[in-house]
């Protein structure tokens, strides 16, 4: 019988008895035996909960000797796979004494006692060694004393019982158990594992010391057989699963950094990126571009509290970053109070003017139903001008797809020199959107850096 084996499943634990668990005071009497029977059952309900309890907690913290929260989770996961092991081969090791022992056809059956009293405690030593923060010695310990121990067992039962076929759990044991930055050492343990095997096969006497009936050899080579196969299959499917869940997780986190990238670039510029890192820079004949300002927002800000400035502008940008998604417009960026969006860009549209003057006048209704915190009334000017623009993204780090070029300037400038819950625009504009929205001529205007400028309103849509 052998006590070689890498993985195992925990069962519930112990059950305390019925006495254990009865309620120290006694029952009333004439209390119904129904009553009494029903209690009883609550008790052993409640006995097997904390059974149950008690050995899942004392496994976990047994299982995770060694584990702090210095230690990468990619390494604590091999030193809590070694605990595991290891308890497991120290329960086997224990618990194949009675079975060797009551066997039938073994001639000396008290031979087969001595190497499982040993191997358990020395197992044991293992979790000393991953308590002391030596995982990886922790793991060739346990390693190495399974080979030295499966040698001893091929010794005493010889090898008609394919009990040497379990150094092909040595084989790709400290793949799994050894953390990968102890990768060279992983070879030399294979290859002290493979010198063991191989004195199994031809240093180890042929006669064995514990004589087997024909049959009992048999029936201990098919069970060994069918151990070392399970055990590569438990392997396997160990492996399997962990190379699952790791690949899980790549593809998670490669999803979130396609939507933060995403969150930051337009889905065209970010695939552009990916594929070479060189600055973009498009040219643009007709774009138009929004710019966006809380009307008297410095001495507002200084009276509101931090979070409650944020909050406010985090509501506001929100549901602006909804809008501009309604109407497909590209969110260029916000600064301080401002926020500024175009339409046209990165994939060009005839209808880009009348999509920013859908989006200015829902803006104006969204923000007159916005309050401060102390009440008052929120109010915004907008700014909106068509022309060529230069789109791209430069630099290095802390990418942003910007725009450059007079058209974003005049934009800039028509917002500055508006007024509060309107929208100002050039010329430009009005002409290309005059036959679906009405609007009103505001005359010249004198704008810093063009001089006079002819400026309209945008009342609205036409009936």
């Amino acid at each position: 019988m052998t006590t070689e084996a890498y993985l195992c499943t925990p069962q519930g634990g112990k059950r305390r008895s019925i006495e254990e668990m009865r309620p120290k005071r006694g029952i009333a009497v004439g209390q119904s035996c129904m009553d009494t029977g029903a209690q009883w059952d609550q008790t052993w309900a409640m006995s097997s909960a904390a059974g149950k309890s008690g050995f899942a907690a004392l496994w976990h913290k047994v299982t995770r000797i060694g584990v702090s929260d210095q230690l990468p989770p990619t390494e604590a996961k091999y030193v809590i796979l070694n605990n595991t092991l290891v308890l497991f081969m120290s329960g086997l090791a224990l618990a194949v004494i009675p079975i060797n022992y009551l066997s039938t056809g073994v001639e000396q059956p008290l031979v087969t006692l001595a190497l499982p009293l040993i191997q358990a405690p020395m197992f044991m030593i293992s979790l000393v060694l991953s308590a002391k923060g030596h995982g990886y010695l922790a793991s060739l310990w346990f390693g190495t004393v399974a080979a030295a121990t499966l040698l001893g067992q091929t010794w005493i039962i010889g090898r008609a019982t394919g009990i040497h076929f379990f150094f092909l759990l040595h084989a790709v044991g400290p793949f799994v158990l050894v953390p990968p930055r102890y990768h060279l050492w992983v070879f030399a343990q294979s290859g002290l594992y493979f010198a063991c095997f191989l004195f199994a096969l031809i240093g180890v006497p042929a006669t064995p010391l514990v004589h087997f009936s024909p049959a009992m050899t048999e029936t201990l080579l098919d069970g060994n057989l069918i151990f070392t196969f399970i055990s590569l299959v438990a392997f396997g499917y160990y492996e399997r699963t962990n190379t699952l869940a790791a690949e899980a997780e790549v593809e998670r986190e490669r999803q979130r950094a396609e939507s933060l990238l995403l969150n930051i670039l337009p889905a065209q510029i970010a695939e552009r990126l990916k594929r070479d890192t060189s600055p973009i820079a498009d040219g643009f004949a007709e774009v138009t571009v929004l710019f966006a300002d809380i009307a008297g927002f410095t001495p507002l800000a200084s009276k509101l509290q931090p979070a409650e400035l944020v909050g406010m502008l985090n509501q506001i940008f929100s549901e602006f970053d909804a809008m501009a998604e309604k109407h497909g417009l590209e969110k260029i960026k916000t600064i301080g109070d401002a926020y500024m969006a175009a339409a046209g860009l990165p994939v060009q549209r005839p209808d880009h003017a009348q999509a920013v003057a859908d989006m200015a006048l829902d803006m104006i209704t969204a923000v007159a139903k916005v309050k401060t915190p102390d009440g008052s009334q929120l109010h915004m000017r907008i700014g909106i001008h068509t022309g060529p623009v230069v789109a791209g993204v430069i630099g290095k780090r802390k990418f942003i797809y910007d725009l450059w070029g007079d058209t974003v300037n005049l934009a800039a400038r028509m917002e500055s020199h508006g007024e509060a819950d309107r929208v100002h625009m050039t010329q430009v504009t009005a002409d290309k959107i005059s036959a679906e929205f009405d609007c009103e001529d505001r005359g010249f205007v004198a704008i810093k850096g063009k001089g006079e400028v002819r400026c309209f309103w945008l009342i609205g849509r036409k009936r």
